[in-house]
C-alpha cells in the first residue's frame, strides 16, 4: 500500500505530541508499506532521514491552506497513493477526500480551537484598526470560520481517529458521524522508556537528591497543567514527608510564578526544576522517582501519563479529558476529582508515598499495559487497520 502522511509538525524541527506521533506511525508505517511524509517547507533536514524507511517531501506553508491542499493532492497523485494520513485536523480537506480516502487524527484542540486552517479575507488590515474590541472581535470571528471548515472537512474524512474517549465526545457534540469515528490511545516508545534497576544510582548520575521521596511533574510551564497544585501539595506534605523533592521537567511562560510560588510556601528548596529535557534524560528523570503527579485543568491524552507508566511508576492526573483512558483509578494511579484541590492531590500522593507495595503494584500494572495498549507496536497496528480499510482493502489483509 502507498501511504502520505502530511504533518505541519515533524522532527527534529519541532518536538511534541504530535511531532512524535509522526515520526512513530511513519517509522511502523515505513516497513511494511511505501510511505511519503509530506511536512513543512522550512523542515529541510534531508540528511536526519536518510536512515528512515520512508520519503520526507518539505512541501507545506502552512500560511496558506488551499495552496497547500492543493500541493498536497498534487504529492499523492504523482506518489499514487492509496490513502492520505492528516496527522491533524487542520490538513483535513473535504475537496482532497473526494480525490483521496483520508484517515485524520485529532487530539481535540485541532478542531475546537484550531490553530491551522483558513484566515479571514482582510485580516491583516483588520488587525491595523486601533481597540483591542475590534481585534478580539476579529480573531473569535476567525477562529469561528477556521472551525466551522475544519469540521466540515473533518466530516467529509473517510476515518477521524480519536486520540481519547473526550475527544470521540467532543467529536460527536460538534456533528461528526459516529460511523467515521474511531479511537486510537496511546503511543509510547517501549523500548526508550523502561524501568530502572538501580534508582539511587541514576538519581546520583544525574545529580538529583539521594535517599529521599521524589516526585516528579513534566510538560510546557503554562497554566492549563496546573503545576502549581503539585508545588502546594509538596508544601502540604512537607511536615509529614520532611526530605520529599519535587523534579519538574519543562520550560515555558509560567516558570516564574511556580519558583516564586515554592519561595512563598517555604520549599524552594524541594522544587527542583530541570528544563526541558530531550527523550533519553526525561526518560531518566521518570525511571529516577518514586511517582509522576500532573493534574492538568485539561488534557486530551497525556502522553507523559504512557512513559512514566512504561518507567513502572505509578501516575496520579486530573479526572479530565482523555486522562482516564490512560489511569485506571486504583489500577496503575489515582485520578484526583478536582484539580484544583491541593488536599485531594496532597492525599493520592501520600498514600503513594506512604505504601512501598502499593507504589510497586501500580507500578507494574502500568508496566504491564504499556506494550500491550500503548506501545508503537500497539498503536501502529490500529492506524494500519484503519488505513487498509479506508483504502478499501480488508481490515484483516495485512500489509501490502
Amino acid at each position: 500500500m502507498r501511504i502520505v502522511i502530511a504533518t505541519d509538525q515533524f522532527p527534529p524541527n519541532v518536538f511534541g505530541g504530535m511531532a512524535t506521533h509522526a515520526i512513530n506511525i511513519a517509522r511502523f508505517l515505513g516497513v511494511r508499506h511505501e510511505v511519503l511524509v509530506v511536512v513543512l517547507r522550512t523542515a529541510r533536514h534531508p540528511d536526519a532521514y536518510v536512515s528512515e524507511p520512508f520519503e520526507v517531501r518539505p512541501l507545506l506553508t502552512k500560511r496558506f491552506p488551499a495552496l497547500d491542499f492543493r500541493i498536497l493532492e498534487h504529492a499523492a497523485q504523482n506518489f499514487r497513493a492509496d490513502v492520505i494520513h492528516a496527522c491533524t485536523a487542520g490538513l483535513a480537506d473535504r475537496r482532497l477526500a473526494t480525490r483521496f480516502p483520508v484517515v485524520t487524527r485529532v487530539v481535540g484542540n485541532d478542531f475546537l480551537r484550531p490553530w491551522c486552517g483558513y484566515n479571514m479575507l482582510f485580516r491583516s488590515l483588520l488587525y491595523r484598526v486601533p481597540g483591542q474590541g475590534i481585534k478580539t472581535a476579529v480573531g473569535k470571528c476567525e477562529m469561528a470560520i477556521r472551525k466551522s471548515r475544519v469540521i466540515t472537512s473533518l466530516c467529509a474524512s473517510r476515518t477521524v481517529v480519536a486520540n481519547s474517549g473526550w475527544t470521540r465526545e467532543q467529536l460527536l457534540a460538534e456533528g461528526a458521524p459516529e460511523r467515521i469515528i474511531e479511537t486510537v490511545v496511546g503511543g509510547v516508545d517501549v523500548q526508550r522508556f523502561q524501568p530502572c534497576s538501580d534508582k539511587e544510582a541514576l538519581r546520583r548520575k544525574l545529580g538529583l537528591p539521594a535517599g529521599v521521596p521524589l516526585v516528579m511533574t513534566a510538560g510546557n510551564l503554562i497554566e492549563s497543567k496546573n503545576m502549581g497544585t503539585v508545588v502546594r501539595a509538596v508544601a502540604h506534605l512537607a511536615v509529614e514527608f520532611p526530605s520529599l523533592h519535587h523534579v519538574i521537567a519543562g520550560t515555558g511562560p509560567g516558570e516564574n510564578a511556580l519558583r516564586e510560588l515554592a519561595t512563598g510556601l517555604g520549599v524552594a528548596d524541594r522544587i527542583l526544576f530541570v528544563g526541558k529535557l530531550g527523550h533519553t534524560e526525561l526518560c531518566k528523570h521518570y525511571q529516577a522517582t518514586d511517582l509522576y503527579v500532573l493534574v492538568s485543568r485539561e488534557e486530551s491524552m497525556g502522553r507523559t501519563y504512557f512513559e512514566a507508566g512504561a518507567c513502572g511508576i505509578p501516575v496520579i492526573g486530573g479526572r479530565v479529558g482523555g486522562v482516564p483512558d490512560v489511569i485506571r483509578h486504583g489500577a496503575n494511579g489515582f485520578l484526583v476529582d478536582d484539580p484544583e484541590d491541593v488536599r485531594e492531590t496532597a492525599s493520592c500522593m501520600e498514600k503513594l508515598l506512604c505504601d512501598e507495595a502499593l507504589r510497586r503494584r501500580m507500578g507494574q500494572a502500568g508496566l504491564k499495559r504499556a506494550p500491550e495498549e500503548f506501545s508503537w507496536d500497539a498503536v501502529g497496528a490500529g492506524f494500519e487497520e484503519l488505513l487498509i480499510c479506508a483504502a478499501g482493502g480488508d481490515r484483516t489483509s495485512g500489509a501490502t
